[in-house]
């Protein structure tokens, strides 16, 4: 029994009869007659009996052909599934991410994407995570990796790494620090005011008891970093920032660190666009519990 067998014999039942079969299956009367008696045969049983009217299925043509349509109805949801797949081989996914993204392996993740979908090419901007979700909104990016720092109904959301928070110096520090407080009297390097790493600096050390004094600001972690490095002053970052390639750093693990957002993937609402899909999809089964889709409602 072959698939060809199958799909006339569904035919000949739909269309009531051989004739208006081979017309809808663009073949030949005789043809699907065939290969009705050739599916017979195999099977050693009766499946339809003529009428005047057309044709009357026998018992074992109803548990045939109850078995045939579950096939089909397999094959035409492959079929949707493969043609969705080969949508998501064409297009262009602008990618906006911030320079903290946890332990999130994204260079990775991109490139295992590009040996999947070669036909799909990848922009990829940096920025901080209220300007890129910002141009997620007016349409000038497809996808957002960065900090969840607060719910977004204008997004779906799925978090997809964590992340924490160290205090850094220069490699010249001998102590061992474990407080926020044991450096209140050092100036502090920070983002501005507005991003996340500012507020988490201000409402830690504001639990501490001591407002920071601040000496510099930048909009680059990895400034940060630099700056750090040659004894200006200390900072509270992202972990994952000490991780990558760049100036060397004291790192301290605090005792009672602050909570940093954890690391999410952003798109729009109104985007289905289906490499956009699966860029999301390989991100999110990458980590942090496969991907946990948030309802955000604000």
């Amino acid at each position: 029994m072959e698939l060809r067998h199958l799909i006339y014999f569904e035919a000949v039942v739909r269309h009531c009869g051989f004739t208006r079969a081979a017309e809808a299956l663009h073949v030949a009367q005789p043809s699907v007659s065939a290969q009705i008696k050739q599916l017979e045969r195999t099977l050693g049983v009766q499946l339809l009996i003529r009428t005047a009217r057309g044709i009357t299925l026998t018992p074992a043509g109803e548990r045939l052909l109850h078995r045939t349509r579950r096939i089909m109805d397999e094959l035409e949801a492959a079929r949707q599934e493969m043609a969705a797949h080969a949508a998501a081989l064409r297009g262009h996914v602008r990618i906006g991410a911030t320079p903290v993204v946890g332990d999130l392996p994204l260079a990775d993740l991109l490139a295992r994407f590009r040996r999947t979908y070669p036909g799909v090419s990848l922009d990829l901007s940096s920025g901080l995570v209220d300007a890129l979700l910002d141009r997620l909104a007016a349409a000038e990016l497809d996808v957002v990796i960065g900090p969840l720092h607060a719910p977004d109904s204008r997004f779906i959301t799925r978090t997809v790494a964590d992340e924490h928070v160290v205090l850094i110096t220069s490699t010249d520090d001998e102590r061992s620090l474990t407080s926020v407080r044991q450096v209140a009297e050092e100036p502090f390097i920070c983002l501005p005011q507005g991003s996340g790493l500012h507020d988490i600096l201000m409402r830690c050390t504001a639990e501490e008891g001591f407002a920071p004094q601040i000496l510099m600001a930048t909009h680059s972690p990895h400034s940060i970093r630099d700056l750090v490095s040659t004894g200006m002053g200390v900072a509270l970052v992202a972990e994952s920032s000490t991780t990558t390639p760049g100036q060397p750093v004291k790192v301290h693990q605090l005792r009672h660190a602050p909570d940093h957002p954890p690391i999410a993937v952003f798109t729009a609402k109104s985007r289905t666009d289906t490499a956009v899909r699966a860029l999301c999809d390989l991100i999110a089964g990458s980590g942090h519990a496969a991907g946990t889709e948030l309802a955000v409602t604000r």
